[in-house]
């Protein structure tokens, strides 16, 4: 079984469907409003339904939303013996403001706080077997983990594991130089279409591709919603439609589709079954409300994909 360690970005979510833009001394009764797993934990959850040996590194608190995550992560069969739980420690916390009839969403968020954890001897060891490493751009907000982003990424270059990372909105927050490196210590790199001069200090098209390859990145994928999605390597242009499908939701869809390239990739299927996987995650992904618990299942993805004539093995 392929092995995959998320690196840090693990937020309890409080999800409350409401009717957007919020008004202030305007009463809204939102119903439901429930705490669910999100951020890297969606891409840990799908990931481990698909099949693959799922370990997660960072650091949670003894507080209800730490508590509530870790048991989570364990129900779906994900390894937490490298979280760093610490009463010190507060989690990592985002209100998820979401209107189903507008297909709008606003997150307001914490990152969390406490003493950083110190990389240890398991966590190297971990690294010596695992077989590849995703991380977030809403990593580098977390300051508690900060001491441990160079030298697990550092770790994994070592080793020559394929490091994913997936920009996310948040990043155009962080400094330029910060977004450079981190770029420069990942091999496949994700972001929508919108957030491609996030990391690429504002360049467009070919322009940001170049700039991208420059640092090292041996893989670009865009993800355009109903466009579709595209890869982009030195040597190759993949483009795939959107697959057609009732969209009720899209909180998710990104990881979902993380979850699914990364099956493709650990699983050594070439450049263009890894997307068609990672569509199909996604596609499955936006038919549902909510994320956490509720990203797809593998028969879910193996059902998608079987509806649009695609024959890839999934274990299920």
């Amino acid at each position: 079984m392929p092995r995959l360690i998320c690196l840090a970005g693990m937020v309890t979510d409080l999800i409350a469907e409401v009717t957007l833009p919020i008004m202030a001394g305007v009463a809204q009764d939102a119903r439901p409003m429930r705490f669910e797993a999100g951020a890297s934990a969606n891409v840990m959850i799908a990931a481990a339904r698909l099949g693959i040996s799922v370990q997660a590194l960072g650091a949670l608190g003894t507080d209800p939303a730490g508590t509530l995550l870790l048991e989570v992560l364990r129900d779906e069969g994900i390894d937490t013996s490298l979280i760093d739980v610490s009463r010190t420690t507060i989690s990592p916390l985002t209100l998820a403001l979401i209107d189903h009839q507008s297909k709008q969403h606003v997150f307001i968020g914490n990152v969390g706080q406490g003493d950083p954890p110190p990389f240890t001897a398991q966590i190297a060891d971990a690294l010596r077997q695992a077989d590849a490493l995703y991380w977030q751009g809403y990593v580098l907000h977390e300051t508690q983990i900060s001491p441990l982003i160079d030298p697990v990424l550092e770790a994994a270059r070592a080793r020559d594991i394929p490091i994913y990372f997936d920009s996310g909105p948040t990043i155009r927050s962080i400094a330029a130089d910060r977004v450079r490196r981190a770029v420069q210590q990942s091999t496949i790199i994700r972001m929508t279409e919108d957030e491609l001069p996030l990391v690429s200090e504002g360049k467009q098209g070919a322009d940001a591709m170049r700039y991208l390859f420059d640092l090292g990145v041996e893989a670009v994928i865009t993800t355009r919603g109903a466009a579709g999605v595209a890869l982009f390597r030195p040597d190759l242009t993949l483009e795939l439609p959107s697959l057609p499908v009732q969209v009720v939701d899209t909180v998710g869809a990104g990881d979902s589709f993380n979850a699914g390239f990364l099956y493709g990739l650990l699983r050594g299927y070439d450049w263009r079954e890894r997307l068609i996987i990672g569509n199909g995650a996604g596609a499955a992904a936006v038919q549902k409300a909510g994320a956490g618990r509720h990203v797809p299942t593998c028969a879910e993805i193996k059902s998608i994909l079987e509806q649009t004539g695609v024959k890839l093995e999934l274990p299920c």
